[in-house]
């Protein structure tokens, strides 16, 4: 896969009929990721995450990918037991899932997890 899928598509967004402040936007196909607060869509649904789910799929929508030891200082500065990463990523499939989506991690045995990029992911 082409390094530029990785890179961030950082857009400005601005609510035009209620006047807010503009918004960082990350773009991954049909993935979309939003800061302040951070959320998270696929296609036109919200797709609800916990603190430590959105932390982790942030993560990987913006590096593309990340090692066992990214992932366990990840946990450590939100907080979480590194040994409930199998849970958590879980949810983040189990959530994809429920919006007809497809799991956007990837696991790389004995290294860390991989995001798959939101362009070949389906909508439902």
């Amino acid at each position: 896969m082409n390094q530029l899928h990785y890179m961030a598509d950082y857009e400005r967004a601005r609510d035009r009929h209620s006047g807010t402040a503009e918004r960082v936007r990350v773009r991954r196909g049909n993935l979309v990721l939003l800061y302040d607060p951070l959320e998270f869509y696929f296609g036109s649904q919200q797709i609800g995450l916990s603190p430590l789910e959105g932390a982790i799929l942030e993560l990987l929508i913006t590096q593309g990918r990340a090692s066992a030891r990214m992932l366990s200082e990840l946990f450590e500065k939100e907080g979480g037991s590194v040994k409930s990463m199998d849970v958590h990523v879980h949810r983040i499939r189990r959530k994809f899932d429920s919006v007809g989506a497809d799991d956007p991690i990837e696991t790389v045995r004995g290294w860390g997890l991989k995001f798959r990029y939101a362009g070949e992911m389906r909508v439902a």
